[in-house]
């Protein structure tokens, strides 16, 4: 199981540290994930906590208070969730977090801000590949467009250095 603190600027100044630092003590010793993420989208619902179950099945908590750690600790422990009810985020705020459509910011909340390894496994830094790509394409095109240049007994005023 794998649990995700939200910290935010907007978690962060309502007390997502502090849950943080209250799981990790309740969690150690077990073989649960604790970790954080960015902005999730809904800084007066914060702090929130985010429990994906192995199957990826989401429980949003919202409001989450440092009171509230030995409740969700024993619910991730036993499985059973009824008594995080109360922290459960309403149908209402979930609708309206589902309406979001994120571009910039669409790993916020998903992805751990401090561990390059959760953005390279969510694709980051692939489009270095297609730029160097298209940087090849254009050399090509270049020296094509400069051959035919030539031909015609135009000197091109391409500098090479320059664009490789």
């Amino acid at each position: 199981m794998k649990i995700v603190v939200g910290q935010g600027s907007c978690g962060i100044a309502a007390g997502a540290g502090r849950v943080y630092d209250a799981l990790a003590q309740a969690l150690s010793g077990t073989a649960h994930e604790l970790t954080i993420a960015g902005c999730i989208g809904m800084c007066y619902l914060e702090p929130i906590v985010d429990i994906y179950e192995e199957s990826g099945a989401l429980t949003r908590l919202v409001r989450v208070q440092q009171k509230d750690v030995p409740t969700i600790a024993k619910a991730v422990e036993t499985g059973d969730q009824s008594a995080l009810a109360a922290l459960m985020i309403t149908d209402d705020d979930k609708a309206f977090l589902d309406q979001q459509t994120r571009i910039a910011l669409r790993h916020c909340g998903v992805i751990n801000p401090e561990k390059i390894e959760d953005y390279l496994a969510d694709g980051g830094y692939s489009f270095i590949s297609a730029l160097a790509e298209d940087n090849k394409l254009a050399v090509k095109s270049l020296a094509l467009l400069e051959k035919k240049l030539k031909k015609r007994g135009l000197h091109p005023l391409l500098d090479r250095k320059s664009v490789v």
